[in-house]
């Protein structure tokens, strides 16, 4: 509640800056390089991800993939596949 009232009483610009710490501190992080079980890996981090991360990691992933693997994807979690 605190933090709250101090946010509404900033600058604007100190406000986000205020925020924007706050959330890094909530995140859990990026995922860990892995050699060997990517999957495994790949939801181990996700049961600990936030939902900002899980979005934000998913959406970038999705957007390097290739048209083609896209479209697998696609399919797969749409149950076509």
């Amino acid at each position: 509640m605190a933090l709250c009232l101090a946010i509404v009483k900033c600058d604007p610009h100190d406000a986000a800056l205020i925020i924007e710490k706050a959330l890094s501190d909530l995140t859990f992080g990026e995922p860990r390089p892995t050699l060997f079980h990517v999957m495994d890996d790949a939801s181990w981090w996700a049961d600990y991800a936030t939902p900002a991360e899980l979005k934000a990691y998913a959406l970038a992933c999705f957007n390097r993939l290739s048209g083609a693997d896209q479209r697998a994807f696609l399919a797969y979690v749409q149950g076509a596949a």
